[in-house]
């Protein structure tokens, strides 16, 4: 009789450990997949942020979610495919009929589940990494169209000063030398590259100013070949600029 009641006692504690093993995997399968479940909606949106901080803040974001709230979630899905197969090992030295999990619950559910959180997670690196590229992009044609704009309006307003500020100022990059002083009556604008040298005692009107002028009206005959030559000049000078107006709007075009 003893016997038999250490058997029993046996049986039933080993039915018991079953019991466990098959709630504690229940439970582990449940938290996992609505885990997957809230996580996917995350990965696929694809909403675009205007500034390279916010695609980097997503960016970051998504590395403390590769970092921090992943790796717990894969151990808990090793786990759980180990308690199944010790559990089902259990059942069957038992003499028990296999377990089987609640619908939706099985471990091949979990793993494709899993297969195609992967599969969003791929996705959404590779948009942030080519978004992230396109703003890069943006940014150095927005930069190369202000430089170009700068100059362009600098041989619009025809400060005819010897040396353009930009050469100055690249010079002075290199040499680590401080900017020269604008000469007296040259503007000053942070946005606009200008003419300027320390003498400016030789400036000539602008572009628009010069071409609006009529002293052709009381010229002599020699003043006015020597107009028609100083035109010819600037169309020429014209002419050499057209490739940089293109350019500016080509760059203009692919920013918008």
């Amino acid at each position: 009789a003893e016997t038999a009641a250490n058997r029993i006692c046996k049986v039933l504690a080993v039915n018991q450990e079953n019991e466990k093993l098959m709630e504690e995997y229940e439970k582990l399968a449940s938290e996992l997949l609505e885990w997957i479940r809230r996580t996917i909606p995350w990965l696929e949106n694809r909403v675009a942020e205007q500034t390279m901080r916010a695609m980097q803040q997503k960016l970051e974001d998504f590395r403390d979610y590769r970092r921090v709230h992943k790796p717990p979630r894969v151990q808990e899905k090793c786990q759980l495919e180990i308690n199944f197969n010790t559990l089902q090992t259990k059942l069957r030295l038992s003499n028990r009929p296999a377990f089987m999990p609640s619908e939706g619950k099985m471990v091949s559910d979990i793993a494709n589940a899993w297969k195609g959180l992967e599969q969003v997670e791929k996705g959404y690196e590779e948009w942030l990494l080519t978004e992230i590229r396109r703003l890069e992009r943006l940014d150095h044609l927005a930069e190369k169209f202000k430089q170009k704009c700068g100059m362009h309006e600098a041989w619009t307003a025809g400060r005819n000063c010897g040396k353009r500020l930009w050469e100055i100022q690249a010079r002075s990059l290199q040499e680590s030398t401080p900017l020269p002083a604008m000469p007296s009556g040259v503007p000053c604008k942070p946005d606009i590259l200008v003419c300027a040298s320390i003498d400016c005692s030789n400036c000539v009107p602008g572009k628009e100013e010069l071409l609006s002028q009529k002293d052709y009206e009381s010229a002599s005959l020699m003043e006015i070949r020597a107009l028609m030559r100083k035109h010819e000049a600037f169309e020429s000078d014209l002419a050499a600029h057209q490739d940089r107006v293109e350019q500016i709007a080509a760059i203009a075009q692919e920013l918008k």
